[in-house]
């Protein structure tokens, strides 16, 4: 199945959906950071 961005969605492992995560995570960590979002 390909979508119109010319990519194939994929399923990762849980292992690979971890790593993938704990990568990601301190870019969003900083972005949230960086425009004082909050959750009220």
């Amino acid at each position: 199945m390909k979508l119109e961005l010319g990519c194939e969605p994929s399923k990762p492992t849980t292992k690979q959906f971890a790593a993938m995560f704990r990568n990601d995570l301190p870019e969003w960590a900083r972005m949230v950071k960086d425009c004082h979002a909050s959750v009220d």
